[in-house]
């Protein structure tokens, strides 16, 4: 019996993120990372944590399970220009594509289908040389098992 698919949906979500960012692909430039890297680049993109949630898939009690699966993902600019304005639109206009994609390719492989982006944040952080842009999103994947 398996516990949760919602690590395979974080692996599939950062493969994405990996394919979006191949050369002259929408992430093109944009770090990615499984998490938070020990030296991130100045625009860099990584998963967060998972939660899920699971009921029962059919009548007969643990044969099969239906799990909505939360995964956090991370979008990180450091812009050098201090402009948060910028700074925002960089990172929602990554975000923007990220969820482009999963809208028009939601099979993640494996029987994991994006469903939604839950909820997110966006904040800035400036210093007096940078301002630092978080976007988080919580995207959910459905799934049986």
């Amino acid at each position: 019996m398996k516990s949760t698919n919602a690590y395979a949906a974080k692996r599939a979500l950062i493969d994405r993120l990996a394919t979006l960012a191949g050369t002259g692909q929408p992430l093109d430039g944009w770090q990615v990372a499984y998490r938070y890297p020990a030296m991130p680049d100045w625009k860099c993109v990584y998963g967060g944590g998972v939660t899920f949630q699971q009921t029962e898939g059919a009548a007969e009690r643990g044969v099969l399970r239906y799990e909505v699966a939360t995964v956090g993902i991370y979008f990180r600019l450091v812009d050098p220009d201090d402009d948060a304005r910028t700074s925002d639109t960089i990172v929602e206009d990554a975000a923007d594509a990220f969820a482009a994609d999963l809208a028009a390719n939601p099979s993640l492989g494996l029987k994991l289908m994006f469903l939604s982006i839950e909820r997110g944040m966006g904040d800035y952080f400036p210093s007096d040389r940078e301002t630092t842009t978080p976007l988080g999103l919580q995207i959910q994947v459905e799934s049986y098992l």
